[in-house]
């Protein structure tokens, strides 16, 4: 269920404070709740946790999105209220396990736009040499949880590389609802460099030319996006390639602050045989950034144009945590077109 959005242009409303002794940025008014709760858990018992968690306030609070199978509330609080303050008071009630702020991720790939001919990344990484041997499986899913893909503002797919309704599938925009019509160009940039068909003599090559695409937009027009979008869009997919019969790959070229929602959604992922890729970050140097620091997770970072090379204070970081650097600087891809 979706509520309190803002509009596409505004893209989200953000916050920032001190949880748990440390500094972070987060969506504006917003708490994502965890109740103690499974799959088997009644609806009855369900919808008197969310009844009590609404009673604590005296008004102006609205429940975002009501817990699915793992539990998990998202909550409006009133205008003007602590988000760290009321994650802090909710995680005390009775049947939650935790509670807390829904921090903000951004994109972390810059777009450029595209011919094979000014491609450097597929020969980089040797992307001819397996395309000899594969092209894209058909039970395999590519999810990609970003800020959608290029639409009309009628819902049709749009773009030359990217308009194979038959391969793509739409789904939530968890955003502003309806389809998840790109209004950043990040997302659209990074589902070409992950599945634009290749060998069709015209536009872009991706990587991946006939794998189903599963699409969830999770970032705004400012390329920025909540842990509780992100973890219902890595659900969604999981979900969906359970169901098919496939494995998933799932991107997610974006991260931020560390929280219990995104240890949750890796693992949610990783339990059930799905493969979740993120970004590092492209600063090349500082931490690691959010779920790309969780373990089950294969996590990349992109290596600055065509240097592999590591910035000292950063390498101890990075060697113990990076599994792959991959081409992500001023890569050719499909863009959104004017």
């Amino acid at each position: 269920m979706l509520g309190g959005q803002d509009s596409p242009e505004e893209g989200h409303t953000t916050d920032s404070g001190t949880f748990k002794g440390e500094s972070v940025q987060f969506v504006a008014r917003r708490v994502i709740v965890k109740f103690d709760t499974g799959p088997d858990t009644d609806s009855a018992t369900v919808e008197s946790l969310c009844d009590h968690v609404m009673s604590q306030f005296d008004g102006g609070a609205s429940m975002l999105r009501e817990p699915g199978s793992t539990g998990r509330m998202l909550v409006e609080i009133p205008d003007g209220e602590s988000v760290p303050t009321w994650s802090n008071n909710l995680s005390r009630l009775e049947g939650v396990l935790w509670a807390e702020p829904d921090v903000l991720d951004r994109a972390q790939v810059v777009p450029n736009d595209a011919e094979y001919s000014n491609q450097w990344s597929p020969a980089t990484v040797r992307s001819e040499a397996a395309w000899d041997l594969e092209t894209g499986a058909s039970n395999v899913v590519i999810g990609i949880i970003d800020s959608g893909i290029c639409m009309s503002t009628g819902g049709a797919l749009n773009h030359e590389d990217l308009n194979d309704s038959g391969r793509i599938i739409l789904g939530t925009d968890f955003v502003d609802g309806g389809t998840p019509r790109d209004m950043n160009m990040h997302g659209t940039h990074v589902v070409g460099i992950a599945a634009a068909p290749g060998n069709t003599g015209d536009g872009i090559a991706g990587m991946n030319w006939n794998s189903p695409v599963y699409i969830c937009r999770t970032l705004d027009a400012n390329g920025s996006g909540g842990s509780a979008d992100f973890a219902d869009a890595v659900e969604e997919i999981t979900d969906f390639a359970v169901a098919a019969g496939k494995k998933a790959v799932i991107n997610y070229s974006a991260g931020g602050g560390d929280n219990n929602t995104k240890r949750d959604a890796c693992d949610y992922a990783s339990s059930r045989g799905m493969l979740l890729v993120a970004a590092t970050g492209n600063d090349n140097g500082g931490s690691v950034i959010s779920p790309a620091l969780h373990l089950t997770i294969i996590t990349r970072q992109s290596p600055q144009y065509q240097t592999l090379a590591l910035r000292s204070a950063t390498i101890t970081t990075f060697f113990y945590i990076v599994s792959a650097m991959n081409p992500a600087r001023l890569i050719n891809s499909a863009v959104v077109p004017d």
